[in-house]
């Protein structure tokens, strides 16, 4: 049975000796946690349909049902209460006692409901979430991203038939070390120690500047976070990688927010992006909005992905390589990923369309094929990743990762020296466009020292062609 069901509903209005049809013979159903908006035109019935379905108006014939309640047979008083206890209603107007305070207001709606909450509590609720509302970061599809040049001398520029090396690693914020676990993964951490975040993000720079890649991308790097203490580890990270050869950088937020307000004690003020880290110079960098796939009031204090998009002329040519770093969604129902996905796909096969040499890597959140198989998962009933199915690549394209070491682990406890004792997964990686020749692909197995990630190394050629 469905959760919601209209059964030849019709609502008919007297004016005088004419009677007006505001809903005529309405059926359909909805099933629970289906998202469902009602469109049309002024005076087509929306009103009316939702007033007879929360109680509000009674229907002149048909069925309605809701939960196995049929709501269309209560008499008055069933209504109070089903209007009083299992409907709530957001109107188009507010409906206040204009000579009661708003804290008189939430004390008197509480006389009526069972089990209320404190009146300041809801007022306190209430303002926070206007406030992260008004204060929400709301960024443009497409952004300019400012690209920091290092002083003296850099690598030239790539050219057809040259290699190149990058290096991807999620830097889990330098707050998910071997030691630590998370909450969302079921485990109990909301943040690192200041002792911990320095042992991590001083291991994690050492990394970057031994590497020494031709390309960074970093995931999850604060710039300025109450769960990392305000360091910019951009700039720690940028100065491990000029010593490394590797001194054109830049930064594009995914996750801006002056107070994240769950769990308890809170997250707080989260500033945290995506890196991009190069040893040749990039013309230009822009941040490309993903779709987000949380509503309002979630919505205000979530992230809000990105692609952060390098340029680099390709030497002796009119076109260029087009280096795409990436952290998709982790903790939605899977549709996110989705979209995401198609999004990313969409716009790496324009890139290559212009002629351009294509390579998007980072955090996909998903599984890679062939994967699963190598490490299953062992409970369902904590995170899964989404997967990455094999068909969403056009001719030609390739995905490079290494099925040999996991590149994550689930943060449901701290790490386990035995492996068995262990989620791993194979979501970090790397899609290539026809043009760029994989050579090689290798997660190095660092035993998740600093970060619930291992890094992916590849090595690529871009065709002379």
């Amino acid at each position: 049975m469905a959760f919601v069901e209209f059964r030849d509903v019709s609502k008919m209005y007297q004016m005088g000796e004419v009677s007006v049809a505001a809903v005529r013979a309405m059926s359909f159903q909805i099933e629970q946690g289906e998202f469902v908006v009602i469109v049309g035109p002024s005076g087509a019935g929306k009103t009316t349909l939702l007033n007879m379905l929360g109680g509000m108006d009674s229907a002149t014939s048909g069925t309605i049902m809701l939960d196995g309640a049929e709501v269309s047979s209560f008499n008055r008083r069933q209504l109070t209460q089903y209007r009083r206890h299992d409907i709530g209603f957001v109107f188009q107007f507010y409906n206040l006692v204009q000579n009661l305070t708003a804290r008189e207001n939430v004390e008197l709606a509480s006389q009526i409901c069972r089990d209320p909450l404190p009146a300041d509590e809801v007022l306190a609720a209430v303002g926070l979430i206007g406030w992260l509302t008004v204060t929400e970061y709301k960024p443009d599809a497409v952004e300019h991203v400012e690209v920091e040049v290092p002083d003296g001398p850099h690598a030239p520029f790539p050219a057809p038939g040259d290699s190149v090396t990058i290096l991807s690693q999620n830097t889990g914020y330098a707050g998910l070390g071997k030691d630590s676990d998370f909450f969302m993964d079921g485990g109990g951490d909301v943040a690192p120690t200041k002792e911990q975040q320095e042992s991590n993000q001083s291991g994690l720079a050492a990394q970057l500047e031994q590497y020494g890649a031709d390309v960074y991308f970093l995931q999850e790097v604060d710039t300025n976070s109450s769960r990392t203490h305000g360091v910019d580890q951009s700039f720690l990270y940028w100065d491990a990688a000029i010593r490394a050869g590797a001194g054109f950088t830049s930064h594009a937020l995914n996750y801006s927010c002056d107070f994240v307000p769950f769990p308890w004690p809170p997250i707080g003020k989260v500033h945290s992006g995506l890196q991009t880290l190069a040893a040749f110079p990039v013309d230009r960098a822009e941040r490309v909005a993903l779709p987000c796939p949380f509503s309002w009031p979630v919505s205000a204090a979530n992230l809000k992905r990105c692609l952060l998009v390098s340029y680099v002329r390709l030497e002796g040519t009119d076109k260029e390589l087009v280096l795409v770093n990436l952290h998709l969604e982790a903790y939605d129902d899977g549709e996110g990923k989705a979209a995401q996905t198609k999004m990313l796909m969409d716009f790496l096969t324009a890139e290559y369309e212009k002629g351009n040499y294509v390579i998007a890597g980072g955090d996909f959140n998903q599984t890679f094929p062939g994967a699963l198989d190598a490490f299953p998962i062992q409970d369902p009933a904590l995170w899964t990743p989404g997967v990455l199915e094999q068909d969403i690549l056009p001719q030609g394209w390739q995905f490079a990762c290494d099925l040999t070491v996991p590149s994550c682990r689930l943060l449901n406890h701290p790490y386990d020296p035995d492996p068995a004792g262990n989620q791993f997964y194979v979501i970090d990686g790397f899609i290539l466009s026809p043009n760029v020749r994989l050579d090689s692909v290798e997660t190095l197995d660092l035993q998740f020292q600093y970060t619930d990630h291992n890094p992916v190394s590849l090595r690529a050629t871009l065709l002379d062609q």
